[in-house]
């Protein structure tokens, strides 16, 4: 298995597929409380536009995608709308004395892996 960046728009379908897998929405509550879950389904064009500013991290066998981790850049924070009250409160956490939204930073997270990955080290 490797490690990458996805880099292609088939790497970004195949992290697509995983998503909707996992979603909750698509999942027994056995299911969800085993092996857990993932809250938001992204669209293709804005996975495209968040992968434009940062690359996001897939693991794959061979040529197949089977676990990511994306990357949220804060110009981003509109873009998914269960997102914007975390970001809203994020705008409050001070740091060293100035507001967190006076850094630059991003946010790491959704992480998932394809379900016949899942535990095996």
């Amino acid at each position: 298995m490797e490690v990458k960046l996805a880099d292609n728009t088939q790497d970004l379908y195949q992290i697509l597929d995983i998503q909707k897998e996992n979603h909750f929405s698509n999942l027994s509550k056995n299911t969800i409380n085993d092996k857990g879950f993932v809250t938001v389904k992204h669209s293709f064009d804005d996975l495209e536009k968040m992968n434009s500013k940062a690359p996001q991290v897939i693991v794959k066998d061979k040529d197949v995608v089977v676990g990511y981790a994306l990357v949220m850049l804060i110009e981003f924070k509109d873009l998914i709308p269960v997102l914007v009250p975390m970001f809203s409160v994020l705008d409050t956490i001070n740091v060293n004395g100035k507001k967190l939204s006076e850094y630059r930073y991003y946010l790491m997270g959704q992480i998932c892996i394809k379900d016949n990955y899942k535990r095996k080290g």
